[in-house]
C-alpha cells in the first residue's frame, strides 16, 4: 500500500504499510500530490530547523553559501524504501538562490576547498520508523 492506495485527493498525512500485512509495521508519511495519477510519498522530519535535517553548499571562496532545511524528504521508491535527495519541495532555502540545486539533502559540499567538510545534520530523532 502507498499513497496512491489511500482513496482520497486531500493531501496530508496518512498511515500506508508498503509491503502488507505480516511485513514490516505501517508507517505514517505526508502524501502530495494526491489529486494526481501519482502521489509522492515524505517521510515527515520530526526535528527540524536550526542545526537539524540541513545542507550547505559553497561554491567559490568567500562566496555567498546556500543553505536548505528540511522539513520533509521524499521517498523516491516507497517499496525499497530510498529518499530523493534531490527533492526540495519542503525545503526552505536561504543565501544564494543559484546553489539551492546543490544543497541536496543529507549532503554538505564546496567546490572551494578541495574536499573539505562543511555542516550538515540528517536528524531522524522521535520518528517512529525503522531504517533497515
Amino acid at each position: 500500500m502507498s499513497c496512491a492506495d489511500v482513496g482520497t485527493t486531500v493531501d496530508g498525512l496518512y498511515t500506508i504499510d508498503p509491503d502488507g500485512a505480516g511485513g514490516n509495521p505501517a508507517f505514517e508519511v505526508y502524501c502530495a500530490d494526491m489529486a494526481t495519477a501519482e502521489p509522492k510519498e515524505y517521510l515527515e522530519l520530526v526535528v527540524t530547523g536550526g542545526m537539524n535535517n540541513y545542507s550547505y553548499y559553497v561554491y567559490t571562496s568567500g562566496g555567498t553559501a546556500a543553505t536548505c532545511n528540511y522539513d520533509k524528504v521524499r521517498f523516491d521508491d516507497i517499496f525499497v524504501p530510498r529518499i530523493d535527495r534531490w527533492d526540495q519541495r519542503f525545503a526552505t532555502c536561504t543565501g544564494n538562490a543559484s546553489y539551492f540545486g546543490s544543497a541536496r539533502w543529507g549532503e554538505a559540499s564546496s567546490c572551494m576547498c578541495g574536499g573539505c567538510s562543511n555542516p550538515t545534520r540528517v536528524n531522524f530523532s522521535d520518528i517512529a520508523w525503522v531504517l533497515v
